[in-house]
């Protein structure tokens, strides 16, 4: 393998940020304590830590709380790794249901019971941070490295001057493309490098009597990616991109509406499966599934975003007729030539600006965060960071090859996933909706009503103040 500088990922850790309401090793932690005996955060003083300060590092003996949707075991062995280099701190790793995850969390704020360090979705941030929920991190390494590569995204994660969020990794935005490398071999099949050439590819896999596309739509969020990339193009066309957040002031000045972001996107969806391009029997299934399916036979190419859970299940395959490959969607060139990369924040990191151990706290967010923990943590998932080093899977190299080919793609950061909570909840739904047949122009309608409904409970001049400054 090899590793690449400022790249960003080709995965979403969707298959990470299931429903878990288990702890990383197993064990229910309902209450977040371990047996019953650890201290919580908000019973201790800021007196008591300082009383009991251990000379390792001059941190005091503590128990902090961490809270995050992830359920894996590489949180926990972050957290760990934070307890054997700070053995006097004890480290309550708590996992709380990725569908949920901010009414479960809410409550704990309010109530004076939040969590040392935790993990923001990042529609939460902008609130949290303004309310004083979060303590700032200006000046920590890792908002340094965040300032330089993520400067749009680092923008939206800062209020009046200072910083109080740190995004652990970014995501590639416009979509991988899994397909059967000795399939193609056999049809004389080429991998397409613009929007035309994978349209026309699709029509001679048709032909050939096989479905071009799997697209596991029971997984929701996978529903509009075979035509993510003319969503990409819409933000590109509105302004989106090189920090100006164009698409985003003008949705907030009311210029143009959420739908009109969307609606290419969802019509080339249909038009795909109107075209007999989207196997309707993958619809129903999950990622996983979706990967097996490809290996079977059932779609010449399944478009995805997935995290390592569905990757290895076609890596793990070993048979004479099929043999993985991979390619990004092609990018839609501007009128310049130029095609659009449109990376999204996923995993926030938190302070809490009630900590009762507020250095403690701030020892676990540097440890997590620093370069050498953090980088581990990404390759470990499948994951990456625009600021660090990453591997890249040589089934995935000719993708990063293409995407990072400066004569035709910029990479860009959007922060649309900052504004408002709310609007979004039933986005994918709709995308999924396209494919059962419901009326576009009346999903697109309701997604319309709910950015409305969403922006009726915010002050829209503080988030264009934000943007504009």
């Amino acid at each position: 393998m090899r590793t690449h500088k400022k790249m960003f990922s080709l995965f979403l850790a969707t298959a990470m940020s299931a429903s878990f309401l288990l702890g990383c090793n197993g064990e229910s932690r309902d209450d977040g304590n371990q047996g019953g005996d650890a201290q919580k955060p908000t019973e201790m003083s800021q007196e008591s830590e300082k009383d009991n300060a251990d000379t390792n590092g001059g941190l005091a003996s503590c128990t902090l709380n961490y809270v995050s949707w992830i359920g894996n075991d590489v949180d926990q062995a972050i957290m760990d790794g934070f307890m054997e280099e700070n053995p006097q701190i004890n480290v309550i790793n708590r996992t709380l249901d990725g569908d949920t995850y901010s009414t479960l969390l809410m409550p704990m704020l309010l109530n004076d019971d939040a969590p040392d360090v935790f993990m923001l979705k990042p529609d939460m941030v902008s609130s949290l941070m303004k309310e004083g929920y979060l303590a700032p991190i200006t000046g920590t390494e890792a908002i340094a490295r965040q300032k330089e590569a993520m400067p749009s995204i680092n923008q939206a994660l800062s209020y009046n001057g200072e910083t109080y969020a740190y995004c652990l990794n970014n995501s590639l935005g416009s979509g991988i493309v899994f397909y059967n490398k000795k399939y193609f071999e056999t049809n004389n099949l080429e991998v397409p490098t613009t929007q035309e050439e994978f349209e026309d590819l699709c029509a001679k896999i048709k032909e050939l009597g096989n479905t071009p596309l799997a697209v596991p739509a029971a997984a929701t969020w996978l529903a509009w990616y075979p035509a993510q990339n003319h969503y990409v193009k819409t933000l590109a066309d509105e302004g989106e991109f090189g920090d100006t957040f164009g698409a985003e002031i003008k949705l907030l000045e009311g210029e143009i509406k959420i739908s009109d972001l969307y609606r290419s996107t969802f019509y080339k969806m249909r038009e795909y499966l109107e075209n007999g391009w989207i196997s309707e029997a993958a619809l129903g299934m999950d990622f996983i599934a979706g990967a097996q399916f490809l290996v079977d036979g059932g779609a010449a190419m399944e478009v995805s975003l997935g995290g390592f859970a569905s990757y290895d299940v076609i890596k793990e395959y070993d048979g004479d007729d099929f043999e993985l490959g991979a390619f990004p969607l092609p990018g839609i060139p501007d009128e310049n030539g130029m095609r659009y990369v449109a990376s999204a924040p996923d995993r926030i990191i938190v302070i809490s600006a009630t900590s009762k151990n507020p250095e403690a706290a701030r020892a676990l967010y540097d440890y997590f965060t620093r370069e050498d923990v953090l980088t581990v943590y990404l390759n470990e998932q499948g994951l990456f960071n625009s600021g660090l080093d990453v591997e890249v899977d040589p089934v995935l190299e000719y993708t990063y090859d293409v995407v990072n080919d400066t004569s035709k793609y910029s990479q860009e950061l959007t922060s649309m996933m900052f504004l408002p909570a709310g609007w979004k909840t039933n986005l994918n739904q709709y995308a999924a909706d396209v494919y059962s047949g419901a009326n576009v122009d009346e999903l697109l309608e309701k997604l319309d009503a709910d950015f409305d409904t969403a922006m009726a409970s915010v002050d829209a001049q503080d988030y264009l103040n934000q943007l504009k400054n």
